[in-house]
């Protein structure tokens, strides 16, 4: 699942009779697989006796901001599909995706890999930066307030 090509099915939920295609379900639990399997972008946490894996979540709503666990991302997806120009994985392992030529541009189109790689970089920074727990600790109140 490497090219543009191979991702038709992330826009192809439902199929002619308005039910969930079978291409659809089979390869968003392909992209689970895929997603989990590269430890640098789960997150381990410890919930009770447990230890639960979690990725960022691409539901429409989540955008890639939420930690989700497998399960609860998986009926996201295909109750509601995936947010729309989800064509890199970036947030979940993949690196330098090359597309198939899409046509011709009679305008000069300047491509600087650099640019792209910092850009992910901070994308990859900011949002692990704003990962917070979901969960609250409760608190004494302060008696010299």
């Amino acid at each position: 699942m490497s090219t543009r090509t191979d991702r038709a099915w992330m826009y192809e939920r439902l199929d002619s009779e308005g039910y969930l295609s079978s291409v659809y379900s089979d390869a968003i639990r392909g992209f689970l697989d895929f997603a989990f399997s590269n430890k640098e972008y789960v997150e381990r946490k410890t919930v009770g006796p447990d230890i639960v894996l979690r990725i960022r979540c691409r539901y429409r709503k989540c955008k890639n901001r939420h930690y989700t666990i497998r399960d609860d991302m998986e009926l996201h997806l295909l109750r509601h599909g995936l947010v729309p120009e989800f064509w890199t994985w970036w947030a979940h392992g993949e690196t330098n995706v090359t597309y198939p030529p899409m046509g011709q541009c009679s305008n000069p189109i300047e491509d600087d890999d650099d640019v792209d790689g910092c850009t992910q970089m901070v994308l990859h920074n900011l949002y692990s930066a704003n990962s917070f727990p979901r969960t609250w600790e409760e608190q004494a109140p302060n008696e010299s307030a």
